[in-house]
């Protein structure tokens, strides 16, 4: 059983070798599109998703302002730390999609 698995490894190795000498340069090319296309669509995501949570954040904190002053102060760090990380996370993201293309 063992060496029916180590000939099937072997075989689909040796295939990805035979694939990319005969045909390199379509691989690749194939590949480098695969690869920005995801990149691009990660990026995307990520940076959907951390507009959301700042938006969020945004409308969080003036509830608690609105209702909870002390509770801004208490936490102060907290939220200039995360909104850094938030803003941050944006703004590499936002780039990283122009990156890509």
């Amino acid at each position: 059983m063992k060496t029916i698995l180590v000939r099937i490894s072997l075989l689909y190795l040796l295939a990805q070798v035979y694939l990319y000498g005969a045909f390199g340069d379509k691989l690749v090319n194939s590949i480098k599109s695969e690869v920005n296309t995801t990149g691009d669509l990660v990026m995307a995501v990520i940076h959907l998703v951390s507009g959301v949570f700042g938006g969020l954040m945004i409308i969080f904190i003036a509830l608690a302002a609105i209702f909870k002053s002390e509770l801004i102060k208490d936490n102060l760090k907290l939220i200039i730390t995360t909104s850094i990380i938030i803003g941050v996370i944006w703004g590499v993201t936002d780039n990283g999609v122009s990156v890509f293309q």
